[in-house]
C-alpha cells in the first residue's frame, strides 16, 4: 500500500519519485492527488528546483483548464511511489507534462502544486477519509 497524507489545508498528496532521464534529472516530489487531471503535470515550484532545462522542452500542447489556457511540453518520465506494506517500490514509465515558469512570480501556474492525474490513479484504488485522516492506494494487481 502506498500511502498518502493531507496538507494543512486538507489536500491529498502523495510522495513519488520523478525522473527525466534525458535530462539526469531525479526528483521527490508531493504530488497533489487530482482525480479531474488526465495526466501528471509538473510545475515551476517543483520543475525550477529540480534545475528542469526548461528551453529545451519540445512537443508543446495548449491545455485548457478553470485558470485558462497553459502550454505543457510532454516529456518521458519515471515516476516510482513506495509501497510501505509490500516493500516494494512501483515503477511507471510514462509521459508527463511540464509547465515552464512564467516570468511575473504572481502568475497562478508557478504556485500550482505538481499534479498526479489518472494516467497513474487508473492504476491504484484510492481509500479517501479525510475525517480519519487516511489517503492510502492499493496497486491494482492485473
Amino acid at each position: 500500500m502506498i500511502v498518502g497524507e493531507f496538507d494543512p489545508s486538507g489536500r491529498p498528496t502523495v510522495e513519488g519519485h520523478l525522473t527525466l532521464p534525458r535530462f539526469g534529472i531525479f526528483r521527490t516530489i508531493n504530488f497533489l492527488v487530482d482525480t479531474g487531471a488526465d495526466s501528471t503535470c509538473i510545475h515551476p515550484r517543483d520543475g525550477a528546483p529540480a534545475r528542469i532545462p526548461f528551453d529545451l522542452l519540445g512537443g508543446s500542447v495548449p491545455s485548457s483548464g478553470v485558470g485558462g489556457t497553459v502550454t505543457y511540453f510532454r516529456e518521458l518520465a519515471v515516476l516510482e511511489f513506495l509501497d510501505v506494506e509490500a516493500r516494494e517500490i512501483h515503477k511507471y514509465e510514462l509521459d508527463v507534462f511540464i509547465a515552464k515558469p512564467e516570468p511575473d512570480s504572481r502568475h497562478s501556474i508557478n504556485r500550482l502544486h505538481s499534479l498526479l492525474g489518472r494516467d497513474v490513479l487508473d492504476r491504484w484504488r484510492m481509500v479517501y477519509e479525510r475525517t480519519d485522516n487516511l489517503l492510502e492506494f492499493i496497486v491494482r494487481r492485473y
